[in-house]
């Protein structure tokens, strides 16, 4: 049995920016973008969150691409995180389900404890260079 939703903390942006609670349901997904120009050229970010039906994970995908000094760049990292099932305890007559989880000082709140699956990391002129 898998729950018909979940919800998590994530954190977006760079260090100044604050964390946002998202709530996904089963076969959902979530898009998220920031751009901005650098003082070398500039950098894109894309996140995509998914809970496919039936999965007993949630997936992260985040795409970072961009233009520095030293040419265009663009990372890949595919992470995921395990959905558990705490069955009823005491008062509770249903599971509660919720993504494992670690502490973070801090914040002071859990956070989902991402596991790598996939990275690719691309610097176009190192790999002209034959780097």
């Amino acid at each position: 049995m898998l729950p018909k939703q979940i919800r998590f903390w994530a954190r977006h942006g760079n260090v100044n920016a604050g964390l946002v609670m998202i709530t996904l349901k089963q076969g959902q997904e979530l898009h998220w973008h920031n751009g901005a120009y650098t003082d070398e050229g500039y950098c894109s970010i894309d996140v995509i969150y998914r809970f496919g039906a039936g999965d007993n994970f949630i997936v992260s995908e985040r795409l970072e691409r961009g233009c520095d000094c030293d040419g265009p760049y663009s990372t890949w990292v595919e992470v995921r995180a395990k959905i558990i099932e705490y069955p009823p305890y005491l008062h509770k007559t249903h599971s509660v389900f919720r993504v494992e989880s670690y502490w973070n000082d801090h914040f002071n709140i859990e956070m989902p404890l991402w596991k790598k699956e996939t990275e690719e990391n691309r610097d176009i002129y190192a790999e002209r260079m034959g780097y």
